[in-house]
Parts: C-alpha cells; structure tokens; sequence
C-alpha cells in the first residue's frame, strides 16, 4: 500500500477527482560532511491521527520526530563535532529550536515572508507592512544589503551538493 486514500473517477464518474490524502510520511535527514560525503539517516515515519487510530499506534507529531532524529545523530556523532540542522519552515517551531539549543545544535529554517512580528509592547498596533517579515525587508534602506555573487562549483560549500558537471 502507498498510504494514499483517493476518490478514482472510475467510482465516480462525472465528478472532479480529490488530490491523494496522506494517511503517513516520512521525515528524513541527510548527514553531509564537510568534505561532502552523505551518510542517510533512518526515516522516522510518521501518520496522521486518523491513520495512528486505525493502527492502533501512538500518534506522534513530525516536530517530535524531528527531535528524536536531531537528538539520536548528536548521540552517535563524536564529541566535538558541530552539528547545523537545515530544515524547511515547518520545523520553525518553538518545540524544535528549544530542543536544537538544548542539543547545542545549530539549526537553519526558512521563514514565512507573511510572518508577523509583535511590536515591542506585545501588540499587534503597527500597520501590516511594519509587522510582516517581508514588509520590514520592503522598509529597509538599499545600503542594508550587501550583493553576494556565487560561482558554481567554485564557493565554498560546493563540496556539500551534487552537480553534474555540463558536457
């Protein structure tokens, strides 16, 4: 089984098909040294409530998972080693950062540009562009940026991707 439950044309005919529902996932991490090798870490799968229920299983979140995962490679890492976590946003989490530092892991999310911030007295008083992320990036003078140029295959972090050299 995929682990999808979808609704087929062929039940119903005439009718617009839903997207697949995932009933379980996995959440995967990939070790990269810095001379570029890359060593998978076990998946940790992970079910929604409904299909946990169905198994007769715990339900457990993907954060948790995550932490168990940042928590095992700090574990079988040697000591001294430093490790950074890059994650997509939805590992911005309180849970998970709390748990990174408590690891002394360093970890690497992307932010939501339509985030909100709170001003400093914790309301929300401020216009919309001054509480987004990308408003306040829209608000900032041209002389906060700096241009970082990238030569591919030649920066510093090439050795951590693939690439297919061009024939």
């Amino acid at each position: 089984a995929n682990g999808l439950n979808k609704r087929t044309a062929k039940k119903n005919p005439g009718k617009k098909t839903r997207a697949p529902t995932k009933s379980f996932t996995f959440v995967m991490g990939l070790l990269i040294s810095p001379r570029g090798a890359r060593v998978p870490m076990p998946r940790k799968t992970w079910r929604t409530k409904d299909y946990a229920g169905q198994l007769r299983r715990k339900y457990v979140s993907k954060i948790t998972l995550a932490v168990q995962m940042v928590e095992d490679a700090v574990r079988r890492l040697p000591a001294g080693v430093d490790l950074v976590v890059l994650a997509d946003a939805l590992y911005d989490t309180e849970e998970f950062v709390k748990a990174c530092r408590r690891f002394k892991v360093t970890v690497i999310t992307s932010l939501d540009s339509a985030r909100v911030f709170a001003d400093v007295r914790g309301g929300r008083s401020k216009g919309a562009e001054e509480r987004t992320l990308h408003g306040r990036g829209r608000n900032l003078p041209k002389d906060a940026f700096e241009r970082i140029v990238f030569e591919a295959g030649a920066e510093g972090t090439a050795s951590y991707r693939r690439r297919t050299a061009k024939v």
